[in-house]
């Protein structure tokens, strides 16, 4: 036999607590709203960057000979 003992939240304490949490999905729906208001531009030019490399290639893996 098991017994499960579970400790519940005051009334109060699960009113503010859902509140809060509800506070901060509102939060995220506004901000995720304007990220995707200022994505819908697409690219955009950034000073000082440019499409060139950069000089960075990929390494080749090294074989046991090279160690």
């Amino acid at each position: 036999m098991t017994l499960a003992v579970v400790q519940q939240q005051s009334f109060p304490a699960g009113l503010i607590q859902q509140s809060i949490d509800r506070c901060i999905l509102e939060l995220n729906d506004l901000l995720l709203t304007l990220i995707d208001h200022a994505a819908e531009g697409g690219e955009q030019d950034v000073p000082g960057l440019t499409n060139r490399g950069h000089g960075c290639h990929p390494k080749s893996p090294v074989s046991d000979d090279d160690r």
